[in-house]
């Protein structure tokens, strides 16, 4: 399992793996117990975890180092809330996190949604295997860059990097139309118009 594959649905609570694609949709399965798979249609909004960020002072955060991150940090004693916790309970757990975050951008809720996921890639994803693949995909895209930059013609770097861009931007722009424009990482949101 890879970040690449799992996936939030807008308007469905909790995560969902892809298990097939079709010429108008994906076949997604549910993360739980239950395995439930479903179809999707071209007018489904899908977030694709391995594109989502979250927004700090400085820039962005890719969601796989944040839950790489939060992974270390449970294991050396970091206490991630519970859906019930109380609102400042997500803010002390944020901080301790990711200190650096940015907190006109990332609200509570868009916290509560980090931990859900998290929790959700906890007990039913394999997380070394995540954050194993995670390592890989960064080792691989680092190589694809400097091989690009080394080899390409000036006219095949503008492609690439247009490419790079566009493929970044949808996730920006197609989650920021759902919930009131304000979604980039479907947990930290972006305020602002669409």
């Amino acid at each position: 399992m890879e970040l690449k594959d799992i996936v939030s649905v807008s308007g469905m609570g909790g995560l969902h793996q892809v298990v097939a694609h079709r010429s108008n949709g994906l076949i997604l399965e549910t993360l739980d117990a239950s395995k439930k798979r479903f179809p999707t249609n071209t007018n489904t909004k899908v977030s694709i975890l391995s594109d989502i960020a979250i927004y700090t002072v400085n820039g962005e955060k890719p969601f796989k180092e944040v839950i790489k991150d939060l992974y270390e940090k449970e294991k050396g004693g970091l206490v991630v809330p519970n859906k019930k916790a109380e609102n400042s309970d997500f803010v002390d757990f944020m901080v301790k996190l990711l200190p650096d975050y940015d907190t006109d951008r990332v609200y509570v809720s868009d916290i509560k949604k980090l931990t859900n996921w998290y929790t959700i890639l906890r007990d039913f994803g394999d997380m070394e295997s995540l954050i194993a693949d995670n390592d890989a995909d960064e080792t691989n895209k680092e190589a694809t860059e400097e091989t690009t930059e080394t080899e390409a013609k000036p006219v095949k770097k503008v492609k690439s990097e247009k490419a790079k861009t566009t493929a970044k931007s949808p996730t920006v722009k197609a989650n920021t139309k759902s919930a009131g424009g304000a979604k980039k990482m479907s947990a930290p949101r972006k305020t602002g118009g669409g």
